[in-house]
């Protein structure tokens, strides 16, 4: 991380903020004008930054007491700033005539450091060539007397060189999508969200998408934020700093295997229906099946909007059985179980169909009969075999097994004949577990119906505040699909409740007979432990301060 052009990863890390920079910290340990006791409070706090880098326990504190998957050391600009700061203040004491043989120590030292560095974990050869060669001009501005005279400029040339490089080499390897697909692709979306905003008229909805600005057709996408730059409610979700009870229940459900981020690419419809995903933005019809196309709405960035008649509102009232923890890895089944503990009594949306499964070459072909009943026919393959490709009747859907891929897919009207193939499988089909299902219309359009009569009327939806009324028809409890967090306050008619934990990740409240004024309001954890650190800090600073001033003398 100590050459130009390095891009911090999973497996390293980057602290460039120029070798001009670090030579200079380096002469700040070695410079004999400089106080001890300054060089020794310098190196401790840098010590335990670097040391943050690589002990986890301590990188946790910098990422808010929390592990940070993938990319780590997100906190490295602190450390370049803590160089930086470091090097300033051996600028002010720097002498480039008298100290030019430290200054070549120094650069002769810290080229010992790359060397090292790279024996240990070999950098890129071109940027570590660079950094060398970077090394040698600063050796011989500060070595070759005729250029005492142009010293300072030409340090701040090559130094504006050698950021502004990095810069450029940094910026291709980190984006490198064309900026004018961006700039045509955000208009749509944000005049996409607000026309559906003016279509609703109000009241609680998500929207969700099965493609995102990449276009990639492989569906393997990380843009799963896109709700929260174009303003509106979803389900998708990436972050390294992953909430995951709330990933491991959008995984139950079915869209995907992932459990450290939150994937739609597909619409699965009764769990978008109970998380209230209304409407979806979709290039295929089929990947929304059940979903109807809204007339009147124009299309952008070629997504067609489609609007679930079957989506319920944020809160419903359930049965006190949701509160039992649900444990099943066939997602099918998952939602058979949560539709009966919601409910209070058994029942069966999804119906497993017979599969004729066949292996040809590294293909493995699996078709289904037509079904007698109304229906839609969804289904999933785990196996060995990953990096596939999945074809639906003839057609490209995705690729599949994957980082970032889906799990469930949907096949359509379960009354006609269905094929999927598996391109590039190269296990056993007995190895694999292969599920197919029939979503029965009639049973789930009942069970939406049945919750649909006790449903929350949300009047206020927004970041950290939601407030509605709902009637009941007794004492009972009410679902609302907003992830349990302690730091939510709950008042039911203007009295504090205690909140449960509905489906093992969604949040229960307890509501007494007749109407029900319900607000929910949002703390964050810590705030209060937050401000008092901040004043202890801002007194133990202003007492240095003033000391200082009376003194004469730093106290720190």
């Amino acid at each position: 991380g100590f050459v130009p052009g390095t891009v911090g990863n999973k497996e390293s890390l980057s602290i460039y903020c120029g070798i001009f920079m670090l030579i200079l910290v380096i002469f700040f340990f070695l410079c004999k004008r400089i106080p001890l006791k300054e060089k020794i409070a310098s190196g401790v706090f840098l010590g335990f930054m670097l040391v943050s880098c690589w002990l986890m326990p301590l990188e946790c504190i910098w990422n808010g007491l929390r592990y940070a998957w993938s990319y780590y050391c997100r906190f490295s600009f602190l450390v370049i700033f803590l160089f930086l700061f470091i090097a300033a203040s051996a600028l002010e004491r720097v002498d480039f005539e008298k100290d030019k043989r430290m200054l070549i120590g120094c650069a002769g030292g810290f080229a010992a450091v790359l060397l090292c560095l790279d024996y240990t974990e070999q950098f890129n050869p071109r940027y570590l060539v660079a950094a060398f060669l970077i090394l040698g001009a600063y050796i011989l501005i500060f070595a070759v007397p005729v250029l005492k005279r142009w010293r300072t400029v030409l340090i701040g040339v090559l130094l504006a060189v050698e950021i502004a490089c990095n810069g450029c080499l940094d910026f291709r390897q980190m984006f490198y999508i064309e900026g004018d697909r961006y700039e045509n692709y955000v208009p749509g979306a944000l005049r996409q969200s607000e026309d559906i905003r003016e279509y609703n008229g109000g009241g609680f909805y998500r929207i969700e998408q099965t493609s995102a600005r990449d276009d990639n057709i492989t569906k393997c996408t990380p843009y799963f934020n896109e709700s929260l730059a174009y303003g509106y409610s979803g389900i998708s979700h990436y972050s390294s700093a992953y909430e995951m009870s709330t990933a491991e229940f959008i995984s139950s459900l079915g869209y995907s295997d992932a459990v450290d981020f939150t994937i739609y690419d597909e619409a699965i419809l009764p769990s978008d229906s109970l998380l209230g995903i209304k409407y979806a933005a979709s290039k295929n019809a089929v990947e929304v099946s059940g979903y109807e196309a809204v007339s009147g709405l124009s299309d952008y960035n070629g997504k067609i909007i489609y609007e679930n008649p079957y989506a319920l509102s944020l809160g419903f009232g359930v049965s006190e059985n949701a509160m039992e923890p649900i444990e099943n890895g066939n997602p099918f089944e998952y939602q058979n179980l949560l539709f009966s503990s919601l409910l209070g009594r058994e029942i069966r949306i999804f119906e497993p169909v017979d599969y004729a499964a066949e292996k040809e070459g590294e293909d493995l072909q699996i078709r289904t009969a037509q079904a007698d009943q109304e229906g839609l026919l969804y289904g999933y393959m785990r196996g060995n075999a990953e990096n596939l490709k999945l074809y639906v009747d003839g057609e490209y859907r995705c690729d599949y097994q994957c980082w970032l891929s889906y799990l469930v897919f949907n096949l359509g009207d379960s009354g006609l004949a269905h094929e999927a193939v598996f391109e590039g499988f190269w296990d056993a089909p007995e190895n694999a577990e292969i599920q197919f299902y029939r979503l029965d219309m009639e049973l789930f359009q009942s069970a939406v119906e049945e919750l649909r009569n006790r449903q929350m009327d949300v009047s206020v939806f927004e970041d950290g505040y939601v407030s509605g009324s709902y009637h009941s028809q007794g004492e009972g409890w009410m679902l609302v699909t907003v992830p349990y967090d302690t730091g939510w306050t709950v008042t039911v008619n203007g009295l504090e409740v205690q909140t449960e934990q509905g489906a093992g990740v969604l949040t229960m409240i307890p509501v007494t007979d007749g109407d029900n004024q319900i607000e929910m309001v949002y703390h964050a954890h810590g705030t209060g432990t937050g401000i008092l650190i901040s004043l202890v800090s801002l007194g133990v600073w202003t007492a240095c301060c003033i000391l200082r001033k009376r003194t004469g003398r730093d106290i720190l």
